[in-house]
């Protein structure tokens, strides 16, 4: 199932590039648009699939390698955001602007 759908999405998305450098209408580029964002594969439980396999079925591995897993996939969702925010407000302390340089950051 993982890939048949990420061969589904790579040929959506060439076909979205094809069309849209093309300059076809819109009603063209929706379908394809559409199919790519419907078909993209599920990396992550394709991920801890491939890290239960070494673990050869024993619990204590396992359960090891799925917390690093879960660490390392949830550490950018959780700093991102502050790293963002530090970025886009560094600009105002050193400049005194008013406006921050990602007026989308405030």
């Amino acid at each position: 199932m993982g890939l048949a759908a990420a061969l589904v999405d790579a040929a959506a998305l060439i076909t979205l590039v094809v069309v849209s450098e093309r300059g076809l209408p819109l009603g063209w580029q929706v379908v394809p648009a559409a199919l790519t964002g419907l078909s993209v594969p599920l990396v992550g439980p394709l991920s801890r699939s491939r890290w239960v396999r070494p673990a050869d079925g024993d619990p204590e591995p396992t359960s090891a390698v799925l917390s690093l897993d879960g660490i390392v996939d949830e550490v950018p969702f959780t700093t991102g955001p502050a790293l963002f925010r530090a970025r886009g407000e560094a600009p105002l302390r050193t400049t005194g602007r008013a406006v921050p340089r990602f007026p989308f950051s405030l």
